[in-house]
């Protein structure tokens, strides 16, 4: 589940009264009623990198151009949302539940991946359990799945594969007409080697 805002702003004639951060405020309100539990926000170097400061003040953590934002997903697993060189990437917790862990990845640099963004109460992933066998058991809700140790292994490359925004974008609106999120989209194609059409048939949207 998602939604856009795009670009809020306040008047000039209106500034310095901290309207922008009560919009803010009130946006984060309402989706957090809605039941979502992070907010994610974009914007360029180019003409608005003097907006860090406002958006750290907001609640924010504003990332360095360029940086990715990584999201632990119910399966454990990282889901890398990248950005180009001149965009800068910023996110704010809705939940109480969320927070963030550093990791280490292979080429030994250290990501920090917010957690608790996508995995509300009562979904089947609620608890994840990695056996000694490799395989992966997903329970929670009333619901138990264990996924075999092929599994959890295609899976493991599918999240590790790292994807273009021009890749993303790319897929998007196919993802679309298949119901998915174009991150995942553009990592299920590309480990696979596959198109969306040969992996999953005909898309449930026109």
């Amino acid at each position: 589940m998602s939604e856009q805002l795009a670009a809020p702003a306040v008047a000039p004639s209106a500034r310095g009264e901290r309207l922008g951060h009560r919009l803010i405020d009130r946006a984060c309100d309402h989706y957090r009623g809605l039941g979502y539990r992070l907010v994610l926000g974009t914007f360029t170097t180019s003409t608005f990198e003097h907006l860090v400061p406002y958006y750290q003040q907001a609640g924010f953590t504003v990332r360095g151009p360029g940086e990715s934002i990584a999201v632990l997903d119910p399966m454990g697993m990282a889901l890398h949302r990248p950005a180009d060189a001149h965009v800068i990437q910023m996110w704010k917790p809705l939940h109480p539940d969320m927070g963030t862990i550093v990791t280490t990845m292979p080429d030994s640099s250290q990501v920090e991946i917010v957690t608790g963004a996508l995995d509300p109460p009562g979904r089947v992933a609620d608890k994840v359990v990695h056996h000694d066998d490799g395989s992966m058991t997903l329970s929670g809700g009333g619901h138990r799945l264990t996924l075999p140790a092929q599994h959890v292994e295609k899976l493991t490359q599918m999240y590790a594969t790292e994807v273009t925004v021009a890749e993303v974008t790319a897929i998007a609106a196919e993802a679309e007409r298949y119901g998915m999120e174009p991150m995942i989209a553009a990592k299920l194609t590309k480990a696979s080697g596959y198109s969306l059409a040969d992996l999953m048939g005909s898309p449930r949207r026109g």
